[in-house]
């Protein structure tokens, strides 16, 4: 284990990226409270950079980071990270940019046979045969004086980062596929990737949508759109503008067409009453709009098809499914296909996806080719269909 630094003075934090900034790479992990905000509350920065040190910043006792982002910034330096789009969207936040050039350990995992979205913990013990305590996961980060074990927890987020990135290096090389990780790198240092939620999609994370139908979903829609907004705008958590299950109540009252009143919303929330109201009306003038409470079920087996064959060349070539293509992907090529139209330009077209299986299923939807199972070891095979004779004139 490396020694730590805990750095709680500007003096100190300056000194540490001095030294840091001797490497060409920096292992960076954070950890943040989102119990009181909406946007994480960065308690600590910890960064781990060549075999000397880890730095553990922390940024309620150092009141400013400058020293820190020149680092982040610095195209000269690659950052390290595991799963990163939390820790990196801070940054995005703090900024307006994107820390580059990036070197997630969770994607370039996935592309190698280590599964899908592959624990730091995992990766770790497979890698390096250091097994991780996991106590501090959910620990409390807003505690004015952090424990001895909050504090080894954190180094050991980042001390076997540069170790686990190494030897996945070295797998993507062996593989040939350095060029794929370099690709989804690139997608994660795009500063889109860390925009907010899309309000008009945030009824779908309500657990209890699926009680509600029509026009109440609608409602529900609406409801918790606002609620995205409310809470963005006031920088506090979902819950302290309205919980969900009050979202519901109020969806299934709205959506019997009664109009809300004071005594039907909780007393936290009575303040917001016009907002909701607005909602309601909003949610009734577009009461003829269709909205699911999940995609839609498929008519046929297509979609399943195409699952089946992306999952099967995956396991075979030891990538994970889910950055290949998800279902939503496939849904809509499907549905291009059948309509006669274009395919969308979606992921799996794209780059390195697209000649590993997009151009198979594309030929696939087209009727060129016939899957077939291959007996001896398990795995669906393509084949081209012959071409179909024309009919005699």
């Amino acid at each position: 284990m490396l020694p730590l630094s805990y750095i709680t003075d500007v003096a100190s934090l300056s000194a540490f990226c001095d030294r840091a900034r001797e490497y060409p790479s920096l292992a960076l992990d954070t950890e943040f409270s989102t119990r009181t905000n909406y946007f994480p509350r960065l308690r600590l920065v910890q960064m781990a950079a060549g075999p000397e040190e880890v730095g553990v910043i922390d940024c309620y006792r150092v009141p400013a980071l400058g020293p820190v982002l020149e680092l982040l910034f610095d195209h000269n330096i690659e950052k390290v990270v595991h799963a990163g789009r939390q820790d990196v969207g801070i940054f995005v936040r703090m900024v307006g940019k994107v820390p580059a050039p990036l070197f997630d350990t969770m994607v370039a995992a996935s592309l190698v046979g280590y599964g899908p979205q592959p624990a730091y913990q995992v990766l770790v013990e497979r890698i390096t045969g250091r097994r991780l305590a996991k106590g501090h996961t959910r620990s409390d980060w807003d505690r004015p004086q952090l424990t001895s074990d909050q504090l080894h927890y954190a180094q050991e987020d980042v001390a076997w980062l540069p170790a686990v990135a190494a030897h996945l290096k070295q797998e993507l090389a062996a593989l040939g596929r350095t060029a794929w990780a370099q690709e989804e790198f690139a997608r994660l240092a795009e500063p889109s990737h860390y925009l907010p939620p899309d309000p008009a999609q945030q009824y779908l994370r309500v657990r209890e949508r699926y009680s509600l139908a029509g026009v109440a979903l609608g409602v529900l829609r609406e409801l918790a759109a606002w609620r995205e907004q409310a809470a963005q705008a006031a920088d506090l958590p979902r819950p302290r503008i309205i919980p969900d299950d009050a979202l519901v109540q109020l969806a299934r009252r709205a959506g019997g067409g009664k109009e809300l009143a004071e005594a039907d919303c909780p007393q936290s929330c009575r303040q917001y009453l016009p907002e909701l109201r607005q909602a309601v009306a909003r949610a009734w003038q577009s009461a003829g709009e269709a909205t699911a409470a999940c995609p839609p079920a498929e008519e046929n087996g297509f979609v399943e098809l195409l699952q089946a064959f992306v999952r099967s060349r995956c396991l075979e070539q030891r990538v994970a499914p889910t950055v290949v293509a998800n279902r939503e992907e496939l849904q809509a090529l499907c549905a291009a296909a059948g309509n006669g139209h274009e395919p969308p330009a979606l992921p799996v077209l794209g780059g390195w996806r697209r000649s590993f299986i997009g151009e198979d299923l594309l030929a696939l939807l087209r009727g060129e080719l016939s899957l077939t199972v291959d007996r001896a070891c398990g795995h669906i095979r393509a084949q081209r269909t012959q071409a179909r004779r024309q009919p005699r004139a």
